[in-house]
């Protein structure tokens, strides 16, 4: 732990300038070094606007998407652009305390403290307590926010770029583009850390946008294939791809009738061999009354976990036939994805809350992770309110088993680490 000083000077009390308001809201992310000062505002002829500086001249920033900005003051007669900045200080300890977190990492803290008592010690040089703004080389890490993972994104280039054609076997042909470069922005507006891009049945087992999708996410991007496992040169891709790429899962349709895996066949059999062997997990897409031909290779393969898409189709199903879904809780290296939640208002009008409660209940919060939201048309409000309204549906989970599900399982499960 180290604990800058904040220097008093005629600086300083300019936070508190403002006339009509002087409480500030933050995110926080602190390039830490040795010493916290505040010198006066760059922008022209308002000086109510100051920025916080470590002693190597490194801005201390907030809140822009590239975790940087400048601090702001709220008073909209300001026209500050940064958005809203907490100077966090807290009671009249004399410790300016800046804890360590990861890098990267946003941290709040609420401020605690008057206009008089900041003046006075901003004034007469005392220093002032922070909680937890940042992280310093050697000290303990603070808490952080949970990291938030999309589990399910499907990318598409478009009908007509001719770079990445649909396949011919495609069952469907989206024509608007769902770009990686609009789901950074939308993640990035949404407060989402990482996605796992499902490689979309359009393209088959043709996986260059999928390799394209990595090349700009980057670190932010891991994936599921697609092959099939009763095509000799399509099995033949899945080694090369596992160990050139960040793929994480190959996945298994079953629910077209013309277009089964090869249930109780060694083919299929082989597919979940090959994808343990490679540290893959098999994700299952299917309608319920399929999940028979599943079972015996989730049993024999207990040590190659099994993701089950979209709560396993509940309503595409009897309730007998999902039952076997939710018996699949008592295998270990069973995960349930809370993905493509259906609406009351849709057909067969049902609700899905009971479901969903009793899902995660028999899985248990630690073996549920979460996807959906992004599109062609999602921009970051429309993915937020996504995550929010399926956050609504766990509401009965507690604030940490909540985290569990929106990202610590996934990040934990598929290997997303923050840099």
């Amino acid at each position: 732990m180290w604990a800058p000083n904040l220097q008093g000077s005629r600086d300083a009390p300019s936070l508190y300038h403002h006339k009509k308001k002087s409480l500030f809201s933050a995110k926080v992310f602190c390039e830490a070094t040795t010493d916290l000062r505040m010198p006066n505002c760059s922008r022209s002829g308002d000086s109510d606007v100051p920025q916080m500086t470590a002693q190597c001249g490194k801005t201390l920033r907030f809140g822009s998407k590239s975790g940087m900005g400048k601090l702001a003051c709220l008073s909209p007669k300001n026209g500050c652009d940064y958005g809203s900045m907490n100077p966090l200080i807290s009671g009249p300890s004399p410790d300016l305390s800046v804890h360590n977190t990861n890098p990267g990492d946003i941290a709040r803290a609420p401020l605690q403290t008057n206009r008089r008592q900041f003046l006075f010690a901003a004034a007469a040089g005392l220093p002032l307590a922070l909680p937890r703004v940042g992280f310093a080389a050697g000290a303990e890490p603070a808490p952080s926010r949970p990291p938030v993972v999309d589990t399910h994104v499907h990318c598409f280039s478009g009908k007509n770029d001719a770079r990445f054609p649909y396949h011919p076997r495609a069952p469907y042909r989206p024509e608007p583009a769902a770009t990686p470069q609009q789901l950074l922005q939308c993640m990035d507006e949404a407060g989402v850390d990482f996605a796992v891009i499902v490689h979309p049945e359009p393209y088959q087992d043709d996986h260059r946008y999928l390799e394209y999708c990595f090349d700009t996410g980057k670190s932010r991007f891991k994936g599921t294939c697609l092959v099939f496992s009763d095509r000799p040169e399509s099995m033949a891709k899945l080694p090369d791809l596992a160990k050139r790429r960040p793929i994480v899962a190959v996945r298994v349709h079953a629910y077209a009738p013309d277009r089964l895996p090869p249930f109780g066949k060694p083919e299929l059999r082989e597919l979940w061999r090959i994808a343990g062997a490679h540290g893959l997990s098999v994700q299952i897409h299917f309608e319920p009354r399929y999940a028979t031909g599943y079972e015996p290779l989730i049993k024999e393969f207990s040590d190659v976990k099994v993701i089950i898409d979209h709560l396993g189709r509940p309503f595409q199903g009897t309730p007998g036939e999902h039952e076997v879904v939710v018996r699949w809780s008592r295998y270990s290296n069973t995960v349930m994805k809370l993905s493509a939640i259906p609406a009351s208002t849709a057909y067969p009008h049902r609700d899905i809350a009971p479901i969903i409660k009793r899902l995660t209940q028999e899985y248990g919060p630690e073996r549920v992770i979460y996807g959906g939201g992004f599109g062609a048309e999602a921009t970051g409000k429309s993915y937020r309110a996504a995550i929010e309204q399926a956050r609504s549906h766990v509401s009965f989970l507690s604030t940490g088993d909540q985290a569990k599900l929106f990202g610590e399982n996934a990040a934990r499960l598929f290997g997303f680490k923050r840099a």
